[in-house]
This record gives structure tokens, C-alpha cells and sequence, in this order.
């Protein structure tokens, strides 16, 4: 108990960096390896709150960054089992959340370091579920993948229409002709 990672949940302000709690949850794991079970309740253990039904604040924050360490473990220890309790858990988790990727939303600060640490989590949770499904060609997952990987960089995407619109204003008609 004594090299356990400390949970405070905003009550108290924390000086550390938001990242540092993924990190001390995911040593602790691989130091307890024995304590990583493919089960919800390993994920939500002493969290005490429901983090798909609370409000977005900062004071949150911190239950994401451990969740995505608990996370990572989790696959790190299933790699390569083909786990379907994980697989289906992760991918329901990573269905929820899925909205906030990348999500533009209110430009208060408050709100955009959260959909930040909602999507560290979501990409552990891809990194988790590729290395727990890896060598089982499973479609679920990659089309998860796939689909986030068509909103960052597809023809979807903010980068594409940036692109786009600096090629476009560079062209003339015959560089147009001539590439098609």
C-alpha cells in the first residue's frame, strides 16, 4: 500500500502534471502485476464516480490519466490474448467517448484540458485494444482505428481541407489539366 498512487479527485489541487498520474498508475500496475484482472471493476476500482456521466471540469482530469494507466496495463499484461471481455468493455468505452476526439467545443481552457485528457485516454485505449487483439485480424478494432485515422488525416479531416484550400489558391487552370 505504501508505493500505491495517491487518488485525489480535485478536492485537493495537485502541483504534478496531469500525466504523471498515468504514469505512476501504469508503474504500480507493472509492479502488481498480479493485481491487473481483465475485469470493469480493476478499471474502475476507487474511482468513485461514474466519468461517462460527470460533467467535464478540469477537476476530472486526473481519473482520465489514471484510467488510461490502468488501461494500458490492462493490455500490456491481455497482449495478444484475443481477451473478448476486454476487447468488448474498451471498445464500448472508446464508443462513448468518441465524440470528444478531437472536439473543437467552448474555448474555455477548462473544457480543452479535458477533451485533451479524453483523448490520451482514447488513444491508450487503442494502443490497448491493438496490442490485446494483436495476430486476430479483428474487424471491430480496425474500424475504430480506421475511422480515427480518417477524421485526423482523411478527406474529413481539418488538415486535408487546409491543404486543399492552400493548393487550390496556388494553382492555375493548366496545373490543374495537366495532373488530371
Amino acid at each position: 500500500d505504501q508505493v500505491k498512487p495517491k487518488i485525489n479527485f480535485g478536492f485537493e489541487r495537485s502541483s504534478c502534471r496531469p500525466e504523471f498520474y498515468m504514469f505512476s498508475e501504469f508503474a504500480y500496475r507493472m509492479i502488481m502485476w498480479d493485481s491487473i484482472h481483465d475485469s470493469v471493476e480493476f478499471l474502475m476500482e476507487e474511482l468513485g464516480v461514474d466519468i461517462l456521466d460527470s460533467c467535464l471540469k478540469s477537476d476530472h482530469m486526473q481519473i482520465y490519466y489514471i484510467l488510461s494507466g490502468r488501461i494500458l496495463s490492462l493490455g500490456l499484461k491481455f497482449a495478444s490474448t484475443g481477451n473478448l471481455r476486454i476487447k468488448e468493455f474498451l471498445l464500448s468505452l472508446f464508443d462513448q467517448l468518441l465524440p470528444f476526439y478531437q472536439y473543437p467545443g467552448r474555448d474555455s481552457v477548462d473544457f480543452k484540458l479535458v477533451v485533451t485528457s479524453i483523448n490520451v485516454l482514447l488513444n491508450v485505449i487503442m494502443v490497448s485494444l491493438s496490442m490485446v487483439m494483436s495476430a486476430r485480424g479483428d474487424l471491430d478494432v480496425f474500424k475504430r482505428i480506421r475511422y480515427v485515422h480518417e477524421v485526423v488525416f482523411g478527406s474529413s479531416s481539418d488538415i486535408y481541407h487546409r491543404k486543399e484550400s492552400k493548393s487550390q489558391n496556388n494553382w492555375d487552370h493548366s496545373d490543374a489539366n495537366t495532373i488530371n
